[in-house]
């Protein structure tokens, strides 16, 4: 694939407390859109390529020309002691000459908390995506007569502790998996996906602990440095119900699918004066 050209237009949140929007001239500060008390920062981004075989098949290669339009939004607010975030895009993708190819993928995601003190909060978030598998991706029977969308809906709730340096909580996660079915294009066999449907409830237990703060000393200034060393724990334990056995001799007879898996991820959280994130 050859990329064409790329034209971009947006805004972004900066939060006036941030660090980076306190040491730099407003102008070059971009806060979005303020309506009513809201925050709206838009972008889209406009982009084109040309592809030299669509289906990703060497006996029938096709070319065509892809122009995407990806428009995205963020909305903001702070009601005293409750915060909330939507962010949206999608990515309009469209096809000059095979126009069965034509796909919107899409997402949605809402966060936010309430800080009930100084020390107990409650976070929350929904998020709703809808992708599509590429037309040309080879599956293990052949591309697909059409795209097949991908569906993940999930909600999360918790309660976060703060013990000076150390904050510890339990996030409740709910998660919902929906996989299309489709057919080759030669129409020839069956594309099984469904059999991974599913559906996860997930418990989380959140450690963290704050080596360094940011502006740790009253007596830092903005020549000196704002750094912040978080060490963070993730403990989780999943239960993952399938909907569907395995799909096996063209139908759902095989192994029941369902299982519990345990995790945990460990590691540094780093912030350098706002700029630098690892």
């Amino acid at each position: 694939t050859l990329l064409l050209a790329v034209l971009s237009m947006g805004a972004y949140i900066l939060p006036a407390s941030s660090a980076l929007a306190q040491d730099k001239p407003d102008d070059y500060v971009a806060r979005g859109l303020t309506y009513k008390g809201l925050v709206y920062s838009p972008s889209v981004v406009l982009s084109g390529q040309y592809n030299s075989n669509v289906f990703a098949d060497k006996d029938d290669e096709k070319t065509d020309y892809i122009y995407h339009i990806q428009p995205s939004l963020s909305v903001a607010k702070q009601y005293g002691a409750f915060s909330f975030r939507f962010d949206g895009d999608a990515d309009i993708e469209r096809y000059v000459h095979n126009s069965s190819n034509n796909k919107e993928d899409y997402s949605g995601y809402i966060s936010g908390g309430y800080q009930v003190n100084s020390r107990w909060s409650i976070p929350f978030g929904l998020k709703h995506i809808k992708r599509y598998r590429a037309y040309g991706d080879p599956q293990a029977e052949g591309s697909s007569s059409k795209p097949l969308s991908l569906t993940t809906n999930s909600a999360n709730a918790g309660l976060m502790r703060r013990f000076n340096r150390l904050s510890v909580g339990l996030i409740g996660t709910y998660t919902d998996n929906t996989f299309e079915d489709g057919v080759s294009r030669g129409g020839d066999s069956r594309l099984v996906f469904s059999d991974g449907d599913r559906q996860t409830y997930q418990g989380t237990v959140v450690v963290e602990y704050d080596f360094l703060r940011k502006n740790p000393s009253p007596r830092s200034d903005a020549s000196g440095p704002n750094l912040g060393h978080t060490f963070f724990t993730r403990l989780s334990q999943a239960r993952h119900k399938y909907k569907n056995n395995a799909y096996e001799n063209g139908s759902f007879s095989g192994y029941n699918q369902d299982r519990t898996s345990r995790s945990i991820l460990s590691g540094f959280n780093l912030n350098y004066k706002d700029l630098l994130f690892g």
